[in-house]
Protein backbone atom coordinates (compact mmCIF):
# COMPACT_ATOMS: atom_id res chain seq x y z
CA UNK A 1 0.00 0.00 0.00
CA UNK A 2 3.13 2.21 0.97
CA UNK A 3 4.87 1.78 -2.08
CA UNK A 4 1.74 2.12 -4.38
CA UNK A 5 0.82 5.25 -2.50
CA UNK A 6 4.70 6.57 -3.12
CA UNK A 7 4.45 5.97 -6.78
CA UNK A 8 1.12 7.64 -7.42
CA UNK A 9 2.73 10.37 -5.70
CA UNK A 10 5.78 10.06 -7.74
CA UNK A 11 3.47 10.05 -10.87
CA UNK A 12 1.53 13.19 -10.29
CA UNK A 13 4.67 15.10 -9.42
CA UNK A 14 5.90 14.05 -12.86
CA UNK A 15 2.68 14.99 -14.54
CA UNK A 16 2.86 18.35 -12.27
CA UNK A 17 6.23 18.81 -14.15
CA UNK A 18 5.06 18.40 -17.55
CA UNK A 19 2.31 20.16 -16.83
CA UNK A 20 4.45 23.58 -15.62
CA UNK A 21 6.86 22.77 -18.18
CA UNK A 22 4.00 23.05 -21.18
CA UNK A 23 2.18 25.94 -19.40
CA UNK A 24 5.74 27.85 -19.66
CA UNK A 25 5.83 26.24 -23.45
CA UNK A 26 2.02 28.33 -23.65
CA UNK A 27 3.13 31.33 -21.79
CA UNK A 28 5.93 31.74 -24.79
CA UNK A 29 4.18 31.30 -26.91
CA UNK A 30 1.75 33.65 -26.06
CA UNK A 31 3.93 36.58 -24.93
CA UNK A 32 5.98 36.16 -28.00
CA UNK A 33 3.49 35.27 -30.73
CA UNK A 34 0.59 37.07 -29.85
CA UNK A 35 0.63 41.09 -30.10
CA UNK A 36 0.56 42.77 -26.41
CA UNK A 37 0.84 46.29 -26.46
CA UNK A 38 3.35 48.20 -23.82
CA UNK A 39 0.86 49.64 -22.05
CA UNK A 40 -0.81 46.00 -21.00
CA UNK A 41 2.93 44.60 -20.52
CA UNK A 42 3.16 47.82 -17.88
CA UNK A 43 0.31 47.42 -16.22
CA UNK A 44 1.23 43.89 -15.53
CA UNK A 45 5.23 44.71 -13.79
CA UNK A 46 2.68 47.30 -12.16
CA UNK A 47 0.71 44.71 -10.39
CA UNK A 48 3.77 42.81 -9.70
CA UNK A 49 4.74 45.84 -7.65
CA UNK A 50 1.57 46.37 -6.22
CA UNK A 51 1.15 42.67 -4.98
CA UNK A 52 -1.63 42.46 -6.97
CA UNK A 53 -1.66 40.03 -9.60
CA UNK A 54 -4.76 39.00 -11.62
CA UNK A 55 -4.88 35.38 -12.39
CA UNK A 56 -5.65 35.18 -15.88
CA UNK A 57 -2.09 37.46 -16.04
CA UNK A 58 -0.25 35.14 -14.16
CA UNK A 59 1.63 33.34 -16.68
CA UNK A 60 2.67 36.35 -18.85
CA UNK A 61 4.25 37.41 -15.08
CA UNK A 62 5.99 34.38 -14.87
CA UNK A 63 7.15 34.53 -18.19
CA UNK A 64 8.56 37.92 -18.13
CA UNK A 65 9.97 37.09 -14.84
CA UNK A 66 11.87 34.90 -17.02
CA UNK A 67 12.57 37.10 -20.02
CA UNK A 68 13.95 39.75 -16.98
CA UNK A 69 16.66 36.63 -15.77
CA UNK A 70 17.28 36.31 -19.24
CA UNK A 71 17.64 39.91 -20.57
CA UNK A 72 20.13 40.28 -17.08
CA UNK A 73 22.22 37.57 -18.01
CA UNK A 74 22.46 38.79 -21.50
CA UNK A 75 23.49 42.49 -20.69
CA UNK A 76 26.10 40.90 -18.28
CA UNK A 77 27.53 38.77 -21.02
CA UNK A 78 27.20 42.21 -23.57
CA UNK A 79 28.88 44.34 -20.67
CA UNK A 80 31.87 41.72 -20.54
CA UNK A 81 32.40 41.55 -24.48
CA UNK A 82 32.07 45.42 -24.69
CA UNK A 83 34.86 45.51 -22.09
CA UNK A 84 36.82 43.19 -23.73
CA UNK A 85 36.23 45.20 -26.92
CA UNK A 86 37.41 48.48 -25.14
CA UNK A 87 40.34 46.57 -23.69
CA UNK A 88 41.68 45.31 -26.92
CA UNK A 89 40.74 47.93 -29.22
CA UNK A 90 41.88 50.84 -26.97
CA UNK A 91 45.17 49.38 -25.79
CA UNK A 92 46.06 46.68 -28.24
CA UNK A 93 45.70 45.79 -31.60
CA UNK A 94 45.65 42.60 -34.21
CA UNK A 95 49.00 42.60 -36.03
CA UNK A 96 48.01 39.34 -37.99
CA UNK A 97 51.23 39.78 -39.66
CA UNK A 98 53.14 38.29 -37.12
CA UNK A 99 50.64 35.40 -36.37
CA UNK A 100 52.51 32.12 -35.70
CA UNK A 101 55.91 33.43 -35.56
CA UNK A 102 58.92 32.93 -33.08
CA UNK A 103 61.01 35.78 -31.61
CA UNK A 104 64.41 35.21 -29.95
CA UNK A 105 64.12 33.89 -26.18
CA UNK A 106 65.57 37.15 -24.94
CA UNK A 107 62.63 38.69 -26.19
CA UNK A 108 59.96 36.80 -23.93
CA UNK A 109 59.29 38.45 -20.52
CA UNK A 110 57.61 35.76 -19.54
CA UNK A 111 55.19 32.93 -20.31
CA UNK A 112 51.71 32.69 -18.71
CA UNK A 113 48.10 30.68 -18.88
CA UNK A 114 45.12 32.50 -19.25
CA UNK A 115 41.70 31.54 -20.08
CA UNK A 116 41.50 34.25 -23.01
CA UNK A 117 43.07 37.04 -24.72
CA UNK A 118 41.73 39.78 -22.68
CA UNK A 119 43.33 37.89 -19.78
CA UNK A 120 46.51 38.27 -21.31
CA UNK A 121 46.87 41.90 -22.82
CA UNK A 122 45.46 43.13 -19.59
CA UNK A 123 48.55 41.57 -17.97
CA UNK A 124 50.22 42.99 -20.31
CA UNK A 125 48.93 46.58 -20.36
CA UNK A 126 49.75 46.50 -16.50
CA UNK A 127 53.48 45.67 -17.60
CA UNK A 128 55.60 48.81 -18.58
CA UNK A 129 58.25 46.84 -20.24
CA UNK A 130 55.25 44.93 -22.24
CA UNK A 131 55.40 45.96 -25.54
CA UNK A 132 52.95 42.85 -27.43
CA UNK A 133 51.81 39.30 -26.61
CA UNK A 134 51.81 36.56 -28.64
CA UNK A 135 48.05 34.64 -27.38
CA UNK A 136 47.37 30.57 -28.51
CA UNK A 137 44.16 30.37 -28.82
CA UNK A 138 44.44 26.24 -27.89
CA UNK A 139 46.86 26.03 -25.11
CA UNK A 140 45.94 29.34 -23.94
CA UNK A 141 49.44 29.94 -23.15
CA UNK A 142 50.01 33.78 -23.26
CA UNK A 143 53.74 35.05 -24.15
CA UNK A 144 54.72 38.89 -22.81
CA UNK A 145 57.21 40.30 -25.17
CA UNK A 146 59.56 42.80 -24.79
CA UNK A 147 59.37 44.39 -28.40
CA UNK A 148 57.13 44.88 -31.29
CA UNK A 149 57.83 42.21 -33.90
CA UNK A 150 59.73 43.56 -36.67
CA UNK A 151 60.64 40.31 -38.67
CA UNK A 152 58.82 38.31 -41.34
CA UNK A 153 60.79 34.95 -40.13
CA UNK A 154 59.08 31.24 -40.63
CA UNK A 155 55.80 30.54 -39.31
CA UNK A 156 57.04 27.84 -36.63
CA UNK A 157 53.80 27.94 -34.49
CA UNK A 158 50.41 26.96 -34.73
CA UNK A 159 47.56 28.67 -32.91
CA UNK A 160 49.20 31.67 -31.78
CA UNK A 161 47.81 34.76 -32.65
CA UNK A 162 49.31 38.68 -32.24
CA UNK A 163 48.77 41.49 -30.45
CA UNK A 164 50.67 44.68 -30.13
CA UNK A 165 50.25 47.67 -27.82
CA UNK A 166 49.30 50.62 -29.38
CA UNK A 167 52.18 53.53 -29.72
CA UNK A 168 50.89 56.37 -27.48
CA UNK A 169 53.72 59.20 -27.98
CA UNK A 170 53.05 61.44 -25.07
CA UNK A 171 53.96 58.86 -22.11
CA UNK A 172 57.94 57.78 -21.24
CA UNK A 173 58.72 54.28 -23.00
CA UNK A 174 61.63 52.00 -22.06
CA UNK A 175 64.33 50.84 -24.09
CA UNK A 176 68.08 50.25 -24.04
CA UNK A 177 67.96 50.53 -20.12
CA UNK A 178 66.74 54.53 -20.07
CA UNK A 179 63.58 55.76 -20.19
CA UNK A 180 62.37 58.22 -23.15
CA UNK A 181 59.66 60.86 -23.68
CA UNK A 182 59.17 62.80 -26.86
CA UNK A 183 58.00 66.67 -26.71
CA UNK A 184 56.68 67.97 -30.17
CA UNK A 185 56.58 71.63 -29.24
CA UNK A 186 59.84 73.32 -30.83
CA UNK A 187 62.28 75.31 -28.50
CA UNK A 188 65.96 76.16 -28.64
CA UNK A 189 68.64 74.01 -27.43
CA UNK A 190 68.51 75.90 -23.99
CA UNK A 191 64.90 75.75 -23.81
CA UNK A 192 64.51 72.42 -24.35
CA UNK A 193 67.35 71.42 -22.24
CA UNK A 194 65.43 73.31 -19.39
CA UNK A 195 62.13 71.69 -20.62
CA UNK A 196 63.51 67.93 -19.89
CA UNK A 197 65.04 69.06 -16.58
CA UNK A 198 61.97 70.47 -15.23
CA UNK A 199 60.13 66.72 -15.79
CA UNK A 200 59.65 64.68 -13.31
CA UNK A 201 61.47 62.84 -12.54
CA UNK A 202 64.41 64.95 -14.26
CA UNK A 203 65.67 64.32 -17.53
CA UNK A 204 67.98 65.72 -20.06
CA UNK A 205 68.29 65.92 -23.74
CA UNK A 206 69.02 62.68 -25.74
CA UNK A 207 72.09 61.12 -26.13
CA UNK A 208 73.16 59.20 -28.80
CA UNK A 209 75.84 55.93 -27.80
CA UNK A 210 75.41 53.59 -30.16
CA UNK A 211 73.64 52.46 -33.81
CA UNK A 212 70.92 51.08 -31.74
CA UNK A 213 70.02 53.77 -29.85
CA UNK A 214 70.06 55.97 -32.85
CA UNK A 215 67.80 53.15 -34.54
CA UNK A 216 65.39 54.00 -31.60
CA UNK A 217 65.05 57.65 -32.36
CA UNK A 218 64.39 56.85 -35.78
CA UNK A 219 61.94 54.01 -34.71
CA UNK A 220 60.41 56.74 -31.76
CA UNK A 221 60.03 60.21 -33.84
CA UNK A 222 59.50 58.71 -37.63
CA UNK A 223 58.12 55.22 -37.63
CA UNK A 224 55.69 55.51 -34.52
CA UNK A 225 54.92 59.32 -34.25
CA UNK A 226 55.23 60.50 -37.71
CA UNK A 227 57.36 63.40 -37.34
CA UNK A 228 60.26 64.02 -40.50
CA UNK A 229 61.84 66.69 -38.75
CA UNK A 230 65.11 67.15 -36.83
CA UNK A 231 65.19 66.39 -32.82
CA UNK A 232 67.68 68.51 -30.73
CA UNK A 233 70.80 66.13 -29.10
CA UNK A 234 72.49 67.16 -25.94
CA UNK A 235 76.01 67.58 -27.48
CA UNK A 236 77.28 70.84 -27.49
CA UNK A 237 81.30 71.90 -29.25
CA UNK A 238 82.88 73.51 -26.22
CA UNK A 239 85.97 74.68 -28.15
CA UNK A 240 84.56 75.56 -32.11
CA UNK A 241 87.23 72.46 -32.97
CA UNK A 242 84.15 70.82 -34.79
CA UNK A 243 84.33 68.19 -32.24
CA UNK A 244 81.24 67.10 -29.62
CA UNK A 245 80.98 66.72 -25.87
CA UNK A 246 77.70 64.83 -24.39
CA UNK A 247 76.87 67.76 -21.40
CA UNK A 248 74.83 64.73 -19.27
CA UNK A 249 77.63 62.27 -19.29
CA UNK A 250 80.70 64.73 -20.10
CA UNK A 251 81.96 62.35 -22.29
CA UNK A 252 83.04 62.50 -26.45
CA UNK A 253 80.50 61.42 -28.83
CA UNK A 254 82.45 58.73 -29.71
CA UNK A 255 79.55 56.89 -31.63
CA UNK A 256 78.56 59.39 -34.24
CA UNK A 257 75.84 59.36 -37.20
CA UNK A 258 77.07 62.55 -39.01
CA UNK A 259 75.08 63.64 -42.10
CA UNK A 260 77.17 63.72 -45.14
CA UNK A 261 79.66 66.85 -45.02
CA UNK A 262 78.60 67.42 -41.58
CA UNK A 263 79.84 69.13 -39.01
CA UNK A 264 80.58 72.09 -40.86
CA UNK A 265 80.15 75.35 -39.38
CA UNK A 266 78.50 76.66 -42.34
CA UNK A 267 77.20 79.85 -41.00
CA UNK A 268 81.10 80.65 -39.61
CA UNK A 269 83.49 79.52 -37.12
CA UNK A 270 81.52 79.12 -34.24
CA UNK A 271 78.28 79.38 -35.23
CA UNK A 272 77.01 75.85 -35.48
CA UNK A 273 77.61 74.86 -31.61
CA UNK A 274 74.67 72.28 -31.29
CA UNK A 275 73.66 68.63 -32.79
CA UNK A 276 69.94 68.29 -34.62
CA UNK A 277 69.44 64.44 -35.36
CA UNK A 278 67.89 64.31 -38.66
CA UNK A 279 64.89 62.27 -39.88
CA UNK A 280 63.55 60.80 -43.09
CA UNK A 281 64.97 62.71 -46.25
CA UNK A 282 68.17 64.72 -44.23
CA UNK A 283 68.47 61.62 -41.70
CA UNK A 284 71.84 61.89 -39.57
CA UNK A 285 73.53 64.44 -37.39
CA UNK A 286 73.88 68.12 -38.41
CA UNK A 287 75.34 70.81 -36.60
CA UNK A 288 73.32 73.87 -36.15
CA UNK A 289 72.67 77.05 -33.85
CA UNK A 290 71.68 76.83 -30.50
CA UNK A 291 69.03 79.38 -31.52
CA UNK A 292 66.98 77.26 -33.66
CA UNK A 293 64.32 75.36 -32.54
CA UNK A 294 63.09 72.13 -32.70
CA UNK A 295 61.11 69.38 -30.93
CA UNK A 296 62.73 67.45 -28.40
CA UNK A 297 63.10 63.53 -26.68
CA UNK A 298 64.05 63.95 -23.01
CA UNK A 299 65.97 61.20 -21.79
CA UNK A 300 66.54 59.37 -18.32
CA UNK A 301 67.98 56.58 -17.00
CA UNK A 302 66.34 53.84 -15.03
Amino acid sequence: MAVGHAQNHQGKRIDSIIDHQNQIKDSIEAFFYKPKSIKHIRSIWQQKIDGKVEKQDKKELDILEIVEKKMNLYLLIVVILAVRGVIISDFMSRNPTYDNRATLSTNIISTLIFRSSLHCASHCTRNDECKSIMFNMDTHSCQLLSVHMSDTGPQTYTGWLYYEKKFDCSIWHQRLGHWYILDTNERTFNDSRSFCASLSPPSYVIEVNSQAENDWLTELTLSHCGMDTFFWLNGYDTDNSGTFTWIKSQTPTNYTNWYTAQPNDNLGTGSEKCIASGTGYFEGWHDMPCSWTFPVVCERDL
